[in-house]
């Protein structure tokens, strides 16, 4: 019980931490796909029961992104904002993209759309502010 207490705390500071030296990376990004309309049509989609902010980190974790390259990023797809921009997702109450930007080939990849009816409080609080976060 302990080492879940401790790794959560953790992951909570390391994810904070992030979120918020992503925040200059952001506005970068959104500059580079605003404007475009993106479908997304052919991304994996995955129905989970409640989309989980550690489960995100733990997809991006997978992908052993190269820093100086890829900038993950998560988006909801239920805002105004972003409706524009991703085309053709799936309908739900909550509808996220991970995925990254490659600086490189100046390309979105890796992108996963989760579909739930629920979300975990950490993900309501990153995107409540913002309907597009970077997170590296």
């Amino acid at each position: 019980m302990v080492n879940v207490v401790i790794i959560s705390v953790v992951v909570v500071a390391v994810l904070s931490f992030f979120y918020h030296y992503g925040k200059k990376s952001h506005w970068s990004l959104m500059e580079k796909i605003q404007g475009k309309k993106i479908d997304v049509s052919s991304c994996e989609t995955k129905k989970v029961q409640n989309i989980l902010f550690v489960d995100i980190v733990a997809y991006f974790k997978s992908l052993s992104l190269k820093k100086d390259r890829d900038i993950p990023f998560v988006a909801n797809l239920n805002d105004e904002k972003t409706k524009t921009m991703f085309e053709k997702h799936p309908e739900a109450s909550c509808v996220l993209l991970v995925g990254t930007y490659n600086e490189e080939s100046d390309e979105l990849e890796n992108m996963q759309i989760l579909v739930s009816d629920t979300m975990d409080d950490k993900c309501s609080e990153i995107l409540k502010n913002d309907a597009f976060v970077v997170l590296s």
